[in-house]
């Protein structure tokens, strides 16, 4: 299987998602909710899904400017690594706001596991740029950009879900 084809089915994803997040905010109007925390909740949703489909097309992108392997490889893990450190860096203290004020809001159990599941993408990926990992570059790439679809997947399903207000 030619390693570039995954990105693009992962990039649709990720753009479906953001998508369907749209139709969330538009009928999901909660009367009485608080409107910078549901834009928090929504700004989780629209990183993990738009840095999920610009990281797939980067590979391609790369390719086509003529870097070859394990260069393009090792600059997408980077990326993905970069990213996902930056977006828990920009979300962590707004994150421990809302826990304070909503704190009703937050099953403790899945942000530890999210929390966890980007500490391990951020090593992993910095560890496979670095040729630190027996792993192939690209698969570690594709798992990473597995893991900001689930992240989406779940953010997604709790605006549908676990409304606050």
């Amino acid at each position: 299987m030619d390693t570039m084809e995954p990105l693009g089915t992962v990039s649709e994803l990720a753009l479906a998602l953001a998508g369907f997040s749209g139709i969330v905010i538009v009928f999901g109007r909660w009367k009485d909710a608080d409107v910078a925390f549901e834009g928090y909740r929504i700004k989780l949703l629209l990183l993990a899904s738009f840095g999920a489909m610009f990281l797939a097309l980067t590979p391609v992108l790369f390719q086509q400017m003529g870097m070859t392997e394990p260069s393009l490889w090792i600059l997408s893990n980077l990326l993905m690594g970069l990213f996902s450190l930056m977006f828990v860096a920009v979300l962590w203290n707004p994150t421990r706001r809302y826990m304070r004020k909503h704190p009703n809001m937050f099953y403790v159990p899945l942000l530890s596991a999210i929390l966890i599941g980007y500490a391990l993408n951020i090593s992993v990926q910095l560890m496979a740029a670095a040729g630190l990992v027996p792993l192939s570059r690209s698969g570690v790439f594709l798992a990473g950009l597995y893991w900001l679809l689930a992240h989406s997947a779940i953010q997604f399903a709790r605006l549908l879900f676990v409304k606050s207000g």
